[in-house]
């Protein structure tokens, strides 16, 4: 690892994480923007980034169907629509977190080592991006269940979960 990497890396780390609750809130802030770009469908869109957050976390049937009728009418209308929504918000890569961010070296975030040492605390600094990672994710959850909706009204006569709208809304998002 490179001098400016690691300094990159630790001025992250000191700045804007170690278990910094704060930036839960700096991160989701992005969430009011996307909702006044599209405010058809932001509310809705928020109002699912919530419960998907949960269905990301597991696998779980009555969980699954408790949030299909809270989002009744609202882009989820079934069980399989939120497994797909889930798969496609996974296989965009928008809940991948570490290397993509500019601000953390592709490496590692001390730096490519075989020492336990160094390997657990580059463990530690990561779990302390808790509420940095949480408040990204709600943000790109929101932005994803905006941008799903407005394709499926732009292109009724397309499939949602395919292809092309994986494009369409990767880049939308």
């Amino acid at each position: 690892i490179t001098p400016a990497a690691f300094l990159r890396n630790l001025n992250f780390n000191l700045n804007l994480s170690m278990y910094n609750p704060a930036q839960y809130l700096t991160q989701a802030n992005s969430i009011i923007v996307a909702m006044a770009i599209s405010p058809r469908h932001g509310l809705s869109a928020f109002k699912e980034a919530g419960l998907m957050r949960y269905a990301l976390i597991g696998d779980d049937s009555k969980l699954t169907n408790y949030i299909t009728k809270t989002m009744a009418g609202e882009g989820i209308e079934e069980a399989s629509d939120l497994s797909k929504s889930v798969d496609q918000f996974k296989r965009l890569g928008l809940n991948d977190f570490g290397s993509n961010l500019a601000m953390i070296d592709a490496q590692n975030t001390i730096g490519a080592t075989s020492n336990r040492t160094m390997s657990n605390v580059s463990r530690a600094l990561e779990h302390s991006r808790f509420f940095f990672n949480e408040g990204e994710r709600a943000s790109r959850l929101t932005a994803y269940g905006i941008a799903r909706r407005t394709f499926a009204d732009r292109f009724p006569d397309k499939d949602v979960w395919g292809r092309e709208a994986d494009n369409w809304i990767r880049v939308e998002t």
